[in-house]
C-alpha cells in the first residue's frame, strides 16, 4: 500500500495531517469518496493521470471544492482503496469513520 500511495505523491503521515477531524467535515468527504468510489470514470481517471479529479468530485458530490483541496490527500488515498482490492483496509476505515460519527456509504 505505501508504494502504491507514494506512486500519488502522498505518504502516510500527510495522510494523517490532511484527514478531517469535524464531524461535518468527515460527512462532507464521505460524500464525495461515496459518490467517487461509485463512479467507474472518476476512479479510472485518478489511476491514470495519478491525480484526483476534483472538478468531476464537485460537480457529482455537491461538496465544496474548497473542502475536497483540504483534504485532497485523504480523498485521494480513500478512492485507491477503492481501485485495489483492499477490502480489509477499507473495511477498518470505514468502521473508523462511522464511529466518529461519519459515515461512508
Amino acid at each position: 500500500m505505501a508504494a502504491t500511495i507514494a506512486q500519488y505523491g502522498v505518504s502516510f503521515s500527510d495522510i494523517a495531517d490532511n484527514s478531517p477531524k469535524q464531524g461535518r467535515t468527515l460527512e462532507a468527504c464521505a460524500q464525495a469518496i461515496s459518490y467517487g468510489a461509485q463512479n467507474k470514470e472518476i476512479l479510472d481517471k485518478l489511476t491514470k493521470t495519478k491525480k484526483l479529479p476534483l472538478a468531476e468530485l464537485v460537480r457529482g458530490s455537491g461538496v465544496e471544492r474548497k473542502t475536497l483541496e483540504r483534504h485532497r490527500k485523504y480523498i485521494l488515498v480513500m478512492l485507491l482503496l477503492h481501485t485495489n482490492g483492499y477490502e480489509i483496509i477499507r473495511g477498518y476505515l470505514r468502521n473508523k469513520i462511522v464511529r466518529k460519527g461519519g459515515s461512508l456509504k
